[in-house]
């Protein structure tokens, strides 16, 4: 329903995709379900620019990383290559010079209170710490 909000609807489809993963249906069913979720979100996500729009409108290297991560751990994004392209997305902002002193800033708390903090969001976000540490620009 395209008077449905592009966040609404996502966010529907990855209700839709959690439920069916708990279903008592057959893995190969479960797991075609789910991937059939997942290229709907994508499609959805790419029409209305989803994660375009935050790389666009956030200032910063720090800020657009918030915002993916609220999107990765909101319960917004199916799982499989739509959450795979935020996670992506995540790390490359990770990488831009000047993140974690940003990140640091925004937070209002020291800078390992902060990495600390981080590394949870990545963890929630599917993100392991090594990862999301290796990836880090000061």
């Amino acid at each position: 329903n395209a008077k449905v909000p592009v966040l609404a609807r996502l966010k529907t489809l990855a209700a839709l995709q959690t439920r069916v993963r708990r279903s008592g249906l057959q893995e190969d069913q479960r797991r075609e379900i789910e991937m059939l979720l997942d290229k709907l979100a994508c499609d959805i996500e790419v029409r209305g620019n989803v994660l375009a729009t935050v790389l666009a409108h956030a200032p910063s290297p720090a800020e657009r990383a918030r915002a993916l991560l609220a999107l990765c751990t909101g319960e917004i994004l199916t799982e499989g290559k739509l959450a795979a392209k935020a996670r992506e997305l995540v790390l490359a902002q990770l990488a831009k010079p000047g993140f974690l002193a940003g990140y640091a800033a925004q937070s209002r708390q020291d800078a390992q209170t902060a990495v600390g903090e981080l590394v949870a969001l990545l963890g929630k976000a599917g993100i392991s710490a090594e990862t999301g540490l290796k990836s880090i620009a000061a």
